[in-house]
């Protein structure tokens, strides 16, 4: 058993090394589209946040506007992943193999938080680099 054991973990051990330059890719260009997505949304609401400021709102908290904005996006993702991982557990158990254990819990959770500082992140360099006649012009 235990060259059984041994012999399992060097294998798996192995299609990980294997999978990993996907691994990477995947994630690097899930940041890419989480930039993207956060640079998209707040160039589209720039108007919003100079009337914002017009009427007295200070650009931090504009930018928290925009971090509400993404953890509730954040939290409404992973509330329609779960129920649709669920549903398609129930539905066919004999082919949905994912049962969720606290490696995929944190690695979600870790996506969620990069999710989360880059829509912070992304509006505060943008918001701060415009004025507030620029942003009136944006749109």
């Amino acid at each position: 058993m235990t060259e059984l054991d041994r012999a399992s973990k060097n294998y798996l051990s192995q299609q990980i090394y294997e999978l990993l330059p996907l691994i990477i890719i995947l994630l690097i260009m899930s940041l890419i589209g989480s930039i993207s997505t956060s640079a998209l949304s707040t160039r589209e609401q720039l108007r919003d946040y100079a009337v914002f400021s017009l009427c007295g709102l200070k650009k931090n908290r504009c930018i928290l506007i925009g971090l509400m904005q993404s953890l509730i996006c954040s939290v409404l993702a992973g509330i329609v992943s779960a129920a649709a991982m669920l549903i398609l557990k129930a539905a066919a158990p004999e082919r949905f193999y994912l049962s969720p254990d606290l490696l995929m819990i944190s690695g979600v959770g870790a996506a969620a938080l990069l999710f989360v500082i880059v829509s912070l992140t992304v509006p505060a360099l943008m918001i701060g680099r415009y004025s507030i006649k620029d942003q009136l012009k944006s749109n």
